[in-house]
């Protein structure tokens, strides 16, 4: 059996245009890359402050991508929630779903914010700290990726070539709005000489932020971090599913043709799919849709800072300080302690 290798880049990411109507009921227009969930900004309204101040950190997202941000959530950690007027069940804030642009009308995405009433710490009079709070933020998202693979005929291919008429250049392709680029590869034409050639597709998956995937179908078990041992087991963290659309097409190397699979994709790296088709029977021409639909959690990572001053004689009790490693985003639980709260960041 002959097996054709599909060389030519298709480039969903680097040639997009058009829309693509998702099916989860909404529109998001095409795009190079980007956007998702968009943190405008997260920051207190006073940044700095003296011991036993009042003041609020206030954090407000806005869903600038192609589908709805489903389940969000955010919470607050890197400080000790006693030590700044707070119970561990302040931290977590549930937002809820925001609808993504409507581009066609001009509307933006829909915004919402979360917001935490503090009171600066007690330390001694005359003594400043530099505290960095942080928040992470969760969501369900989709992403949806289209091309065209155009198959030919060896005869069909003859009777173009002579006319000058062989299909060239790219097809047009689009991918739906998201913090996930994707890519897929293929030849353009593919020459079929026999009814037992298959075609190959490859599909690449990338993360464009900061942020990592995790399993769309346990994200109600990461509604709250407060008690969870182990992000990887409970989120499915670096895990997405992925599904792909070929009418007209059986699978003869392809586990996620029609059915979503679960794959793994690391923070900055890329995962590469291949996914080996049977077309049928081409007698001359046969351009095949490809759409590759794609579902996860997503989390990434925020920061701020504030300075506290002392104002009065600290006697007795902790003074909470701050130590913080280079900011990325994390894949562990953030932990605290009564004197010292300190942020781990790993893979």
């Amino acid at each position: 059996m002959k097996k054709l290798i599909i060389l030519a880049l298709i480039g969903v990411v680097l040639f997009s245009s058009g829309c693509v109507n998702l099916p989860w009921g909404n529109q998001g227009t095409t795009t190079t890359g980007g956007y998702g969930l968009v943190v405008n900004y997260f920051e207190p309204d006073f940044s700095n402050l003296e011991s036993g101040d009042d003041f609020q950190i206030e954090m407000e997202v806005q869903n600038m991508g192609g589908a709805t941000a489903e389940n969000i959530y955010t919470y607050l950690y890197g400080i000790t929630p006693s030590d700044w007027g707070l119970s561990e069940s302040d931290l977590g804030q549930d937002i809820g779903n925001l609808e993504p642009p409507d581009e066609s009308v001009g509307l933006p995405g829909e915004i919402d914010s979360a917001k935490w009433d503090l009171t600066a710490p007690n330390i001694p009079e005359g003594i400043t700290y530099t505290y960095t709070p942080r928040a992470r933020v969760m969501y369900k998202y989709h992403t949806v990726a289209t091309s065209v693979v155009t198959t030919l005929s060896r005869d069909e291919y003859s009777r173009l070539r002579q006319k000058n008429e062989v299909p060239s250049g790219q097809p047009q392709t689009t991918v739906s709005k998201g913090p996930l680029s994707v890519s897929v590869s293929a030849r353009n034409p593919v020459i079929l000489d026999s009814p037992e050639d298959t075609i190959r597709v490859i599909i690449t998956v990338g993360t464009l932020g900061q942020g990592s995937v995790f399993d769309y179908n346990k994200a109600s078990d990461c509604g709250g971090y407060e008690g969870v041992a182990d992000i990887n087991t409970t989120c499915g963290l670096n895990s997405l599913e992925m599904k792909i659309v070929a009418p007209g097409t059986t699978a003869k190397d392809c586990g996620a043709l029609d059915n979503y699979i679960s794959v793994d994709l690391r923070r900055g790296q890329s995962l590469t799919y291949s996914c080996e088709l049977d077309p049928g029977d081409i007698t001359t021409r046969k351009d095949i849709p490809i759409t590759v639909y794609l579902r996860y959690g997503y989390m990434e990572d925020f920061s701020t800072t504030l300075t506290v001053t002392g104002t009065s004689d600290v006697t007795s009790g902790t003074v909470e300080t701050t130590t913080t490693t280079q900011e990325t985003t994390t894949t562990t639980v953030a932990s605290t302690t009564t004197t010292t709260s300190t942020t781990t960041t790993t893979d």
